[in-house]
């Protein structure tokens, strides 16, 4: 098989030393147990939106694919998630693309006016954009009351209600690429 240098991160000229130095009793024994990305696990940010706007986002692309409604169809959509993710998203308004990369509604908005929210979705024109204000206007964020059995800690619920009375509901616990 293929090996690399036994001693590559202890040696003076080594990982630990290029990073400023290492405590042997805070890592012996650790090393690669768990590994990160299989304990917690990790996530691939397909969105270029906070991560926490990513659940909402997926579960909003999920519901448009299985219902088939556009913009113009939605009267209101109501979004919920813990308390610590509406503390942290708190641009309902974006005024600029930095504020609109940690807006639910802005995010949401753009999903449904798009289908999409990709790098050409963050830009000075969209965030001024009448549509996407309008839309943003119909997106209420608030924080579920009660953290429930199985909730992680990115859980978000969607409720889209139509022009018609439709209501389309979901829940995402996790975000695409998690």
């Amino acid at each position: 098989g293929l090996t690399g240098a036994p001693a590559i991160l202890e040696t003076p000229l080594g990982w630990f030393a290029a990073a400023g130095g290492f405590e042997v009793d805070a890592i012996d024994g650790t090393l690669g147990n768990p590994w990160a990305f299989n304990d917690p696990g990790m996530w691939i940010k397909p969105f270029p939106s906070g991560a926490l706007t990513h659940p909402a986002v997926t579960l909003m692309l999920e519901l448009i694919a299985k219902h088939d409604f556009i913009a113009e169809d939605v009267a209101h959509v109501r979004v919920l998630t813990n308390s610590r993710i509406r503390a942290t998203l708190i641009h309902d308004r974006p005024t600029d693309v930095m504020q609109a990369r940690f807006s639910m509604p802005f995010c949401l908005g753009v999903t449904l006016l798009k289908g999409r929210v990709g790098l050409g979705e963050f830009t000075d024109e969209a965030i001024a954009s009448a549509d996407v204000k309008a839309l943003m206007e119909r997106i209420e964020f608030a924080a579920y009351n009660q953290v429930e059995e199985g909730f992680t800690n990115v859980t978000s619920f969607l409720e889209i209600e139509l022009r018609d009375g439709t209501r389309h509901k979901g829940r995402a616990d996790y975000g695409l690429g998690s």
